[in-house]
């Protein structure tokens, strides 16, 4: 748990210059009721995952087959265990940085978080 605590603003930095860029954009058209903030979520979090998966998956392949770490079902299981974080250290990254867009989570706040950790 610690780990993945300690690792969300490594991945909020990557998504903090998208969101904040696009705020004025998804404020003016959520007042002009043309998509739920839900739409936009998703739809941002399904076009980033080809990255989210490849990127991991070349950089562990080859840490794990120069260290012989072990055989094919333990590479399975350590790509599977190591993508699960991924995933989870996105979701709660983008989370937190859309609280903030909107407005939810104050930047404090959220320091204050990263800070107890």
């Amino acid at each position: 748990m610690t780990r993945s605590i300690n690792e969300i603003p490594t991945h909020i930095n990557k998504h903090l210059g998208t969101v904040i860029g696009e705020r004025e954009v998804v404020v003016k058209e959520r007042k002009a009721g043309a998509y739920r903030l839900s739409a936009y979520y998703i739809a941002k979090m399904v076009s980033e995952l080809p990255m989210l998966i490849i990127l991991p998956i070349v950089q562990l392949s080859a840490m794990y087959w120069m260290a012989g770490i072990g055989g094919p079902i333990a590479f399975a299981m350590y790509i599977g265990i190591n993508l699960l974080n991924c995933f989870t250290n996105q979701i709660k990254s983008f989370t937190y940085i859309q609280l903030y867009a909107v407005g939810m989570l104050k930047l404090q706040t959220y320091l204050d978080l990263i800070e107890r950790v």
